[in-house]
């Protein structure tokens, strides 16, 4: 029999970026966020830099680019 589960949780964006990288994402995403470029600019510029810090506050390794996409989404709630 195939298990269909995973280890996954459930996080809040405030949980693993601080309220400065919230804000500069906020603005690049009002100048970059519909050219597709968004994500690859999250994941170079807060996410990549800071994985540490997210992966002991979530306590799992976190794949980068996974969660600049996550943040993107976001996004995509907060500011449109």
């Amino acid at each position: 029999m195939i298990k269909n589960e995973f280890d996954a949780q459930r996080v809040a964006i405030t949980e693993i970026l601080t309220q400065e990288e919230i804000e500069k994402c906020v603005k690049k995403y009002e100048e970059i966020g519909k050219t597709g470029k968004f994500a690859a600019w999250v994941d170079e510029n807060i996410i990549t830099p800071n994985l540490e810090r997210i992966n002991r506050t979530v306590q799992q390794e976190n794949d980068s680019r996974y969660l600049a996409y996550f943040v993107a989404c976001v996004m995509m709630e907060i500011v449109e």
